[in-house]
């Protein structure tokens, strides 16, 4: 069995692990050691992060407490508020000019009802970051936020593609990636956050519209394309 040698707390964790401690051990102060570490899990999410010493080959514990509601929010609120920004460089300023330049299937929605999407689209992934962040941390958890966060990532970057490189045939390319993303973000979700799982079903909905809509505008613009 692993031996850690050292468990190091910066001083304003430690003070917030005290303070845990103090609250759960109140109603009574007799323990075992089994109960102890159960405490501990409830107090502290623990990465353990093993760095070899060349001279003492420690094994070094790094705790962090679990993300505050007002942190959490803070954080999802800059994730969103950044993919935005890339989001807004990436199509640069000729989008309203683009726009009348090409031929739209039908039931295409105006460029104002996009900006609705758009918004909508940035609530959700901010409400389910937010979740995510709010949760124990675990392998299925991690790699549920990182899939977020990459999916933020391109949806920003896809952009350019639409935007200024104007290659309608490669944005679907593009497109038709994302319902695998989606639904591997969906199964995290129903055994993580159910609550976020349902949140993310409008999403969906609309991610099954957007593939189709991108399939549509390719084919009716191939000539410009062209």
């Amino acid at each position: 069995m692993t031996k850690l040698s050292a468990l190091r707390l910066p001083r304003k964790q430690s003070r917030f692990f005290k303070r845990r401690c103090a609250a759960i051990l109140r109603p009574s102060q007799q323990f075992t050691n089994q109960s102890a570490y159960s405490i501990v899990r409830q107090i502290v999410t623990i990465d353990i992060d093993l760095f070899l010493s060349p001279r003492r080959g420690l094994i070094v514990l790094f705790p962090s407490p679990f993300m505050s509601v007002g942190y959490a929010i803070l954080i999802s609120i800059v994730v969103c508020a950044l993919a935005a920004s890339l989001e807004g460089v990436c199509a640069g300023r000729n989008v309203k000019a683009f726009f009348p330049t090409l031929k739209f299937p039908p039931y295409s929605a105006p460029l104002w009802v996009w900006s609705i999407i758009g918004g909508g689209y940035y609530l959700i992934f901010g409400f389910v970051t937010y979740r995510l962040f709010r949760l124990d941390n675990s392998p299925l958890r991690n790699a549920g936020l990182v899939l977020a966060l990459f999916m933020m990532l391109v949806n920003a970057l896809t952009n350019y593609i639409i935007f200024r490189a104007r290659n309608l045939r490669l944005s679907f390319i593009v497109g038709c990636l994302f319902p695998l993303m989606d639904v591997t973000l969906l199964v995290c979700l129903i055994q993580l956050d159910k609550l976020a799982a349902w949140l993310l079903l409008p999403y969906l909905i609309y991610r099954a519209y957007g593939v189709w809509w991108g399939y549509a505008l390719w084919k009716i613009n191939r000539a410009v394309q062209r």
